[in-house]
């Protein structure tokens, strides 16, 4: 994953290992607080174990399977990555939690 720093100045922010949920932009603390606890609930959990779950229509997918050097340039705003046990564990939740982020107005 990059951000865009400048027109030609990109910063690496890490990479993902698939099966993780990258969130919208973080609105406020609050979010950013419900999506920590959401990631430490099943931390450590299953990290050896192959991920297999079914993926609900109403998620969105970033598919780089058939990308030889997939690059990610995400937003300047700040954004979370829930990681793949807890994502797998609580996927609907998160998802219901996302849409709502997306939808919030500060007035």
């Amino acid at each position: 994953m990059m951000q865009t720093l400048s027109n030609s100045t990109y910063k690496y922010l890490g990479e993902i290992e698939g099966w993780e949920y990258l969130t919208s932009p973080i609105k406020n603390d609050d979010y950013k607080i419900k999506f920590e606890t959401i990631n430490k609930q099943a931390s450590n959990i299953g990290q050896h174990k192959k991920t297999n779950f079914i993926i609900p229509e109403n998620c969105k997918i970033i598919d780089t399977s058939g990308i030889d050097i997939p690059i990610l340039l995400c937003s300047n705003d700040p954004q979370f990555i829930i990681r793949r046990s807890s994502t797998q564990k609580y996927i609907d939740e998160i998802i219901k939690l996302d849409a709502e982020m997306e939808n919030y107005d500060p007035k």
